[in-house]
């Protein structure tokens, strides 16, 4: 039995509208969690004091057939903040990668982001350790900039030009000053992801 059973609490479950079906999404791993809270803290300290706030695991309400629930996203027009919820598309937005919903946020919800002018898009992946931004030029997703954290081996093989060009950092095409260090999201959590 397991311990919210014991205690007599269960979190209801929470579910997302994709493509006009409800889908109930599963509980995030530990990794997921620290990489989400981390990059929080990345934006949240870059947007402080600015017109734009960070907000993690908010309602976002595109159209009739989609309300995502993004691990992060920032939002500068907050006239489109109504109820806790965002309406429309906010202007950049974050999702972790696992392994139950890495190919609806490759895929679908990348499309629909696009869709609806979403300016900017991170894939962030703790599998490899790899940050993707995409920018939205002439209502397309273009890849900006595609990082990946090396370290060990990896690192050591790169040449010693690769190794001077190596930057582990993400920049947004959005807010050009926002820098963020893949060190500080990405942490050693290989067995539990």
């Amino acid at each position: 039995m397991d311990i919210d059973a014991k205690i007599g609490y269960q979190e209801p479950p929470v579910y997302e509208k994709i493509d006009g079906k409800l889908v109930k999404m599963s509980r995030p791993h530990a990794n997921h969690i620290d990489i989400a809270g981390d990059l929080y803290l990345e934006l949240r300290g870059y947007f402080k004091n600015k017109k734009c706030r960070v907000f993690p695991e908010i309602d976002v309400y595109l159209g009739d057939n989609d309300n995502f629930i993004p691990d992060l996203c920032v939002l500068c027009d907050i006239a489109k903040l109504r109820n806790g919820s965002i309406y429309g598309a906010p202007d950049l937005v974050a999702e972790v990668l696992s392994r139950s919903t890495y190919k609806r946020d490759e895929g679908y919800k990348k499309n629909v982001y696009e869709e609806f002018g979403v300016l900017e898009y991170w894939i962030v992946d703790p599998f490899m350790n790899n940050i993707r931004i995409y920018e939205l030029k002439d209502g397309r997703f273009e890849l900006f900039d595609d990082r990946t954290l090396m370290k060990g081996k990896d690192y050591e093989n790169l040449t010693d030009e690769d190794k001077e060009a190596y930057t582990p950092r993400v920049k947004s095409s959005l807010f050009p000053d926002l820098e963020v260090s893949l060190e500080d999201v990405f942490i050693e959590y290989d067995s539990i992801i």
